[in-house]
């Protein structure tokens, strides 16, 4: 466990403003610390960014938001393609960029948010839901309803 996780904790438990600031600061310094190859990372990189969008939430900063969006994107390509939480990192970046759209209302960004929520999707129905008692796996995409 580290600080900014106990600060994450205590903010969502009191609604301190001051719990997520020391939050962002201490995640902040994770991420100058953590080597860019460290499989910590990406996880240090998506705690940043939620911290970042609950307080763009709370105070409405538009830099908090931006700066929510480049950590997502940076836990994003230092996320492997296949890995478990691929699919829900790239997820929370859509979600991130479908509020920066409706903040900016600029279409790139619309447009960069539809290929976001697209990569979700495609990628969710290639995974395997389960494997069969007969060794095959069963995605989303293998599901045919008659």
């Amino acid at each position: 466990i580290t600080l900014g996780t106990v600060s994450i904790y205590r903010y969502r438990h009191l609604g301190e403003l001051v719990d997520l600031d020391h939050a962002i600061a201490s995640l902040e310094r994770a991420d100058s610390l953590i080597p860019h190859d460290h499989p910590r990372k990406p996880v240090a990189l998506m705690n940043l960014a939620l911290c970042l969008m609950d307080r763009y939430k709370r105070l409405a900063q538009y830099t908090d938001l931006e700066r929510a969006l480049q950590a997502d994107k940076r836990a994003n390509e230092l996320t492997p393609e296949g890995h478990p939480v691929k699919v829900q990192r790239l997820f929370h970046l859509g979600l991130s960029l479908e509020l920066q759209f409706k903040q900016k209302q600029n279409k790139s960004n619309f447009d960069t948010t539809i290929d976001f929520f697209y990569e979700r999707y495609t990628a969710a129905i290639r995974r395997p839901l389960c494997t069969t008692r007969f060794g095959s796996e069963m995605s989303v995409a293998s599901i045919r309803i008659s």
